[in-house]
């Protein structure tokens, strides 16, 4: 599975190069989008074969400076270059570990955070905790079914999750350039090759997304969203990785000030009966 994913992203990141933007002349004989092979190959320095090999799938790997000068043709972004990276690097020993369990560090920031909704989030964006006001704010993930604490998946079955984001379908194709650069890293795990083809049976805005090849590193900075109890409500997002913890991906909603966010959670945990800390 290595090799297609590897050779299916540089097909779909050779289709969408500008001839003219790389200093090659336009021509109607054209009859794909982008770049041909020979075509990559010459402006990365490589032989059309070695390139087509890659492509293929016949050839499993690549050294950096290969990849680089791939990069620099595709004008990858950092995010892409790194997957690239990935879906060329050789195995040596068993997959990477992924921890699912929530050490009580963690769970005791979650817990401190008090206003301040927090989600931890597993390499697959599986909900592993949540605290209070998180629960209120977005969903009572603790409360639902395993399967259904996915966070690609509450966005794009969910309806009240398409309500609640300003702008859904953007948040959506993020965070499955998220699952894509997780994939990446063991594309052989059994439960990210279940999800991705269920979502692809279900979704027609995951199949798109998915076929784009698209990666995300990093969320948006900020967040809009209309509660149905709170009303608007505007956040900036942090994002910290977990040492130590495999995969975990913490995120963080930090009200914006003069938004009235602030103060709308301070209600929502009212309602609740919780002291704001």
């Amino acid at each position: 599975m290595r090799s297609s994913e590897l050779g299916e992203f540089l097909r779909s990141r050779r289709a969408r190069v500008d001839v003219a933007q790389v200093g090659l002349p336009p021509t109607a004989r054209r009859r794909v989008p982008g770049l041909r092979r020979e075509e990559v190959a010459a402006l990365a320095g490589l032989s059309a074969d070695y390139y087509a090999r890659l492509e293929q799938g016949r050839q499993l790997t690549a050294s950096h400076e290969v990849l680089d000068a791939l990069a620099r043709v595709f004008s990858l972004d950092e995010a892409e270059h790194s997957h690239l990276r990935r879906l060329s690097a050789r195995r040596s020993g068993p997959p990477d570990e992924v921890a699912r369990g929530v050490g009580p560090g963690m769970r005791g920031l979650l817990d401190e955070l008090g206003r301040v909704p927090a989600i931890l989030l597993g390499r697959y964006t599986e909900v592993l905790a949540a605290n209070r006001i998180a629960r209120l704010v977005f969903a009572d993930f603790p409360g639902m079914p395993a399967r259904d604490r996915v966070v690609v998946r509450w966005l794009l079955c969910d309806e009240s999750a398409r309500a609640l984001h300003d702008d859904w379908e953007g948040i959506v194709e993020e965070m499955i350039g998220m699952l894509r650069l997780a994939v990446g890293r063991d594309p052989e795990d059994l439960r990210a090759r279940r999800l991705v083809a269920e979502l692809s049976a279900t979704s027609p805005l995951f199949r798109r997304v998915w076929a784009d090849h698209r990666v995300e590193a990093t969320p948006r900075s900020t967040k809009r969203m209309f509660h149905p109890v709170a009303g608007e409500l505007n956040f900036y997002v942090e994002h910290l990785a977990s040492q130590g913890a495999g995969g975990q991906n913490l995120f963080t909603f930090v009200p914006r000030p003069g938004t009235g966010t602030a103060e709308a959670v301070d209600e929502l945990l009212a309602r609740e009966n919780v002291p704001a800390s």
